[in-house]
C-alpha cells in the first residue's frame, strides 16, 4: 500500500474544494463617478472641536463595537437653535477596527446613478438586513424601477425590505445625497408606508432623530403632522420631537402623549357609542377628537411655555449612544452622539395631574354624548378642573340654545334676525320698493307726487350701519369715561380679545362671557345704536360690519 507524502495535502481536508464558490451578484451597472472613501465634512465656524485619543474611565458602559476599535479622534459640539428642550449635541468620529458595512457604500456609489429604462412588475423581497448582493436579478430591476418612481414623488407598491434598502442608502451616501434632502426623503417614507409596514416605525422614529443631530437638520415637522402623536409615543428621545413644536397644529395631541399615562385615542368611545347607528357615530367620533383636545388646549397652551421655561433653569441631562443603531451603515458614517437635553415629565405631580386631566375630559365628553360609563380620576388639581368645567360650560350652554331654538314653534322662528349682511344695494332696493308702494297707497295729484318724490341725486346714501362716537359727550350725565361709553377695563379687555389688538390680561379664566356680552351690547345700544357683538356656533365675535370701526375705535381709546 502506497503511503501518501506529509507534504501531500489531503483532499478530504481541502475546505476551499468543498466549498463552492460564491458568484458575484453585482451587474455590470456603470456609475459616472469612481468609488471612492468617504471624507467628513470640515467642521463648521461655529462648532466647539476638540481632539482625543485617551478611553473612557468607564470600559464596560461601551457597546460591543466600541471594544478594541480605534480611540475617537474628532469631536465637534453645537448648541442647536430652535430646539427648546435640547441644549448641546456633540458629534463624535471613530473609526472602527472592523466595517462590516464598508462594502455597502462601495456598492452603493456604483448604483447610484443607475436608472432603469424598462417597467417591471412587483417581485417580492426579504432581508433582515437588506443589501444588494441578496437581490436576485428580478428584485433588483425592480427595486430600481421603485426607486425611481419614488424620487419622482410617486409610491408605489413596495414591501419593508426595499424600504430599508433604501433609507441604507440615504444613510449612507450624504456626500451624494445632500442631508437637506435627505431627511425629506426619510419623512416622507415614513409618512406614505408606515400604515401598511408598522415596524417601519421603531427604525425610523430613532434613525431620522440620528440623522438630524448627527448633520445639524432642522426636524421638517410639517412632514411629520398627520401622526406626530404617535411619533412621541414610541419614541425614545422623546425630547427631540417635542422641541421646536411650539406652532405645529398638532401640538397639543403631541404634548398630550408625552404628559398623559392615558392615551384617549385608545378610548373604548373615541368612535362613537357602538350602540348608535353608523351616521350618528361619525358625529360623535368628530365630537370627542374636536372637543378633548380643545378642552386640553385651554390648559396646556399656558402650562407647557411655564413647564419649558422652569426646566430649563435646572441642570440639564446627559444621553449618549452610537447613532443609527441596527442599520446597514458604515462607521465612515457612523457616529457616537453625547446630547445634553431637558425633561419636562420629571416636574413633581405634572404626569399625575394632565393624566386625571384627560380622563376628566373625557368624563366631561361622555356626559355630552349621552355615554353613561365614567372613569375614574385622581389626583386632579383644582385648577386644572376648573378650567375644563369652563370649557364645557361654555360647549353645554350653546348647545342648550341649539335645542331651545329647534324645538321652538315655527311661527317664533319668524321673529329671528335674518343671516344675511346688510349692503347698500339691499337698502337701495328697499328705498326703491318702499316708494313705490307710496305711490301706490297715497292718492294724490301728480304736482303732491311730484313733490313728494325726491330726485335721486339728491337721496343721500343709505346709512347701513352706525357711525362710532369717539367724541366726549357734554351732557352733564355722562359716565367718567364717555369715550367708552361707560364700559370698564373688564368689558375693554373682552373687546380686545375678540380683536386679537391690545392687551386681554383684564379677561381672566372663569369670567361670565354671556353677562359680558351683554353688559357692551347694552351700552353700545344706548349710546351707538345698536349692539355689536353676536353668537355664532364657533362662539361670540363682532359682528363684520362693525370690526373696522370698532378696531378704530378701541385704538383711539387706547391712547
Amino acid at each position: 500500500m502506497a503511503f501518501k507524502d506529509k507534504n501531500e495535502k489531503d483532499d478530504f481536508w481541502d475546505i476551499d474544494k468543498l466549498v463552492p464558490r460564491k458568484k458575484s451578484s453585482l451587474s455590470p451597472f456603470a456609475s459616472q463617478d469612481p468609488v471612492r472613501d468617504y471624507t467628513p465634512p470640515e467642521p463648521r465656524a461655529d462648532a466647539v472641536v476638540t481632539t482625543s485619543s485617551e478611553r473612557p474611565a468607564d470600559e464596560r458602559s461601551l457597546s460591543f463595537s466600541d471594544r478594541g476599535q480605534k480611540r475617537v479622534s474628532e469631536s465637534e459640539t453645537y448648541y442647536p437653535e430652535g430646539h427648546s428642550l435640547i441644549r448641546s449635541v456633540t458629534v463624535h468620529h471613530f473609526i472602527d477596527k472592523y466595517d462590516f458595512y464598508d462594502n455597502f457604500r462601495k456598492t452603493a456609489l456604483i448604483y447610484f446613478d443607475y436608472r432603469p429604462t424598462a417597467r417591471y412588475d412587483f417581485v417580492d423581497f426579504y432581508s433582515y438586513q437588506p443589501q444588494y448582493s441578496q437581490l436576485t436579478p428580478e428584485q433588483k430591476n425592480y427595486y430600481f424601477y421603485w426607486r425611481g418612481e419614488l424620487q419622482r414623488g410617486r409610491y408605489i407598491r413596495s414591501n419593508s425590505s426595499y424600504i430599508r434598502l433604501y433609507i441604507s442608502e440615504v444613510l449612507n451616501l450624504p456626500d451624494k445625497i445632500p442631508p437637506a434632502e435627505g431627511i425629506l426623503i426619510l419623512c416622507r417614507l415614513w409618512r406614505e408606508y408606515r400604515r401598511q409596514f408598522p415596524m417601519l416605525d421603531s427604525y425610523l422614529a430613532a434613525w431620522i432623530c440620528d440623522y438630524c443631530l448627527v448633520h445639524r437638520l432642522h426636524l421638517p415637522i410639517e412632514e411629520l403632522e398627520s401622526f406626530l402623536p404617535d411619533v412621541i409615543a414610541i419614541s425614545s428621545f422623546k425630547e427631540f420631537y417635542l422641541s421646536g413644536i411650539e406652532h405645529a397644529p398638532s401640538k397639543i395631541g403631541a404634548i398630550l402623549s408625552y404628559l398623559s399615562d392615558y392615551d384617549y385615542r385608545k378610548s373604548k368611545y373615541i368612535d362613537g357609542d357602538p350602540e348608535h347607528s353608523e351616521e350618528k357615530r361619525k358625529e360623535e367620533a368628530e365630537l370627542f377628537r374636536k372637543h378633548i383636545e380643545g378642552a386640553m388646549s385651554l390648559l396646556l397652551s399656558d402650562l407647557w411655555g411655564e413647564c419649558v421655561d422652569e426646566c430649563r433653569t435646572g441642570v440639564p441631562e446627559k444621553k449618549r449612544y452610537d447613532a443609527f443603531i441596527g442599520a446597514v451603515c458604515t462607521h465612515k458614517v457612523k457616529r457616537k452622539l453625547e446630547v445634553e437635553y431637558y425633561r419636562i415629565d420629571k416636574a413633581e405631580g405634572l404626569h399625575r395631574g394632565v393624566t386625571a386631566a384627560v380622563r376628566y375630559a373625557e368624563n366631561k365628553i361622555r356626559a355630552l354624548l349621552g355615554i353613561k360609563g365614567r372613569l375614574s380620576v385622581k389626583d386632579l388639581p383644582t385648577d386644572y378642573r376648573s378650567l375644563i368645567d369652563y370649557y364645557f360650560d361654555a360647549i353645554n350652554k350653546r348647545a342648550e340654545k341649539e335645542r331651545q331654538r329647534a324645538s321652538a314653534p315655527e311661527y317664533e322662528r319668524l321673529y329671528d334676525a335674518p343671516d344675511e349682511k346688510m349692503s347698500s344695494e339691499g337698502a337701495d332696493e328697499i328705498e326703491r320698493a318702499s316708494w313705490s308702494t307710496t305711490m301706490r297707497l297715497v292718492e294724490a295729484s301728480d304736482e303732491e307726487i311730484q313733490e313728494a318724490l325726491i330726485p335721486t341725486e339728491q337721496i343721500a346714501e343709505p346709512e347701513c350701519r352706525a357711525e362710532l362716537s369717539v367724541e366726549p359727550q357734554s351732557s352733564s350725565d355722562t359716565e367718567d369715561n364717555p369715550e367708552g361709553y361707560g364700559l370698564g377695563d373688564e368689558e375693554l379687555g373682552y373687546i380686545s380679545m375678540l380683536l386679537g389688538i391690545g392687551e386681554s390680561g383684564s379677561v381672566v379664566g372663569g369670567f361670565d362671557e354671556a353677562a359680558i356680552v351683554e353688559r357692551i351690547n347694552e351700552a353700545f345700544s344706548d349710546g351707538f345704536g345698536d349692539v355689536i357683538i353676536e353668537e355664532t356656533p364657533d362662539g361670540y365675535t363682532i359682528i363684520e360690519d362693525y370690526r373696522e370701526d370698532i378696531t378704530e375705535w378701541l385704538l383711539r381709546l387706547m391712547k
